[in-house]
């Protein structure tokens, strides 16, 4: 049930009722169009915050106080506009302190596991890349519980080979990530679809099926073959936590030092690799909470990527009031009716203006470089395109970049 809905336009509209649901139109990720501020939260155009220790207000960007909430427990609903200053006035805290989520939960504190050269380290297991055609689930102990070869044969212990911890923790050489699977060498593991995990290789064979009933389906196979449904591209549904990694709605973890699982959200343990190298196939339930039950990390925490990586190390630029500094040179918008690009010897090359014309260099005036660098007013961001005042550069489509003003004039197409 929706209890009350807020609109832009101040007024209120009360429930019980089903539509603008959150629960429904939106989904559990790490936070985005949340800031903060002097006792106030930004949630996209919405603003919630204390005016004066004895009124709470609810307002919009456009300047309506949708709700007011008073010290003495009385409600002063909108539209008005005679108090959405008090609050709407204060600036967002700089880009530099805390996230919210920093604020709410704390700081990072991961607790995972380890990376080396083609191995991932999870407690006492290590799942290795071995060579190009073997990959290995074996025990610090010496054991290997499993091989799977590039032909998409299954080589089960307990046996001593294939063991991957003779090698040094260190850079995670030949690991990479995408959408719901980890590569590692010419390996792929990860969710094919909700019910369907797989261990795949580069050159066409399917090791093993992880069904989310539980049960194993073993290879030579090609279905369900991570290679042909998945592309490269940035990390998602992947995270970790205290020993475990979770790949979508299955995970791989360390249970005590002794047993790793290969569990699904639904309850089932498929597959129980023992240290003494010996396989305890599912359907079972009865081990699943000894991973299941732990955490993700924060969303606080560093990424996947980043905790094998290390962290970005940016050489980008820096941003002031309606610019954006790219080495020597910046991008501006001036006022509401010029955007410029100069250089910081004093030049100004080009200037695009409101009505679509072009005002090309050398010339000194509609110059950026007098204003300090600092926080970045009026500087948004949306999808493929970088707002700056009332101007828009950004791809229209893949063929195409553009210079438009808000007004309704294109300055230039980059094609």
């Amino acid at each position: 049930y929706v209890s009350q809905i807020f609109r832009s336009d101040g007024t209120l509209h009360p429930g019980p009722r089903s539509d603008y649901d959150l629960w429904k139109v939106r989904s559990s990720g790490p936070a985005s169009s949340i800031t903060y501020g002097d006792r106030f939260l930004q949630i996209g155009k919405f603003r919630i915050g204390d005016a004066d220790g004895w009124h709470m207000l609810i307002t919009h960007v456009d300047g309506q106080t949708i709700q007011i909430y008073r010290g003495d427990g009385t409600l002063h609903p909108g539209p008005r506009t005679d108090w959405t200053w008090q609050v709407g006035n204060r600036l967002p805290v700089s880009w530099t302190c805390k996230s919210l989520e920093e604020m709410a939960h704390g700081m990072c504190d991961a607790k995972f596991g380890t990376f080396g050269d083609r191995f991932i380290q999870l407690g006492h297991w290590r799942l290795a890349a071995i060579d190009a055609t073997h990959f290995s689930i074996s025990h610090k102990d010496g054991q290997t519980a499993q091989i799977y070869r590039y032909d998409g044969t299954l080589h089960p212990g307990p046996r001593t080979d294939y063991n991957a911890w003779s090698r040094p923790i260190g850079y995670p050489y030949g690991i990479t990530f995408g959408p719901s699977f980890i590569q590692i060498g010419l390996f792929r593991l990860g969710m094919v679809d909700k019910e369907h995990f797989s261990i795949a290789h580069k050159w066409g064979y399917v090791s093993q099926i992880f069904r989310s009933d539980g049960t194993l389906h073993p290879g030579p196979r090609s279905d369900y073959d991570l290679w042909k449904v998945r592309s490269s591209g940035p990390a998602s549904s992947i995270t970790y936590g205290d020993r475990f990694l979770q790949i979508g709605k299955f995970r791989i973890g360390d249970a005590d030092g002794w047993h790793m699982l290969i569990t699904h959200v639904d309850g089932q343990t498929i597959q129980i690799y023992r240290g003494d190298g010996t396989l305890h196939p599912g359907p079972r339930t009865d081990w699943t909470w000894q991973v299941g039950n732990r955490l993700p990390v924060s969303w606080t925490c560093k990424s996947l990527e980043e905790m094998a990586h290390g962290m970005c190390d940016a050489k980008f630029g820096t941003f002031g009031d309606r610019f954006i500094q790219l080495g020597h040179w910046r991008l501006a918008a001036i006022d509401a009716t010029h955007f410029s690009i100069s250089h910081k010897d004093g030049q100004t090359a080009q200037i695009y203006r409101y009505d679509g014309t072009l005002h090309p260099g050398p010339r000194t005036d509609y110059n950026a470089w007098s204003r300090p660098i600092g926080y970045p007013y009026g500087i948004t961001f949306g999808p493929s395109f970088i707002q700056i005042g009332l101007f828009r550069l950004g791809m229209v489509d893949k063929e195409h970049f553009s210079i438009a003003h808000k007004w309704g004039y294109v300055s230039q197409i980059f094609r």
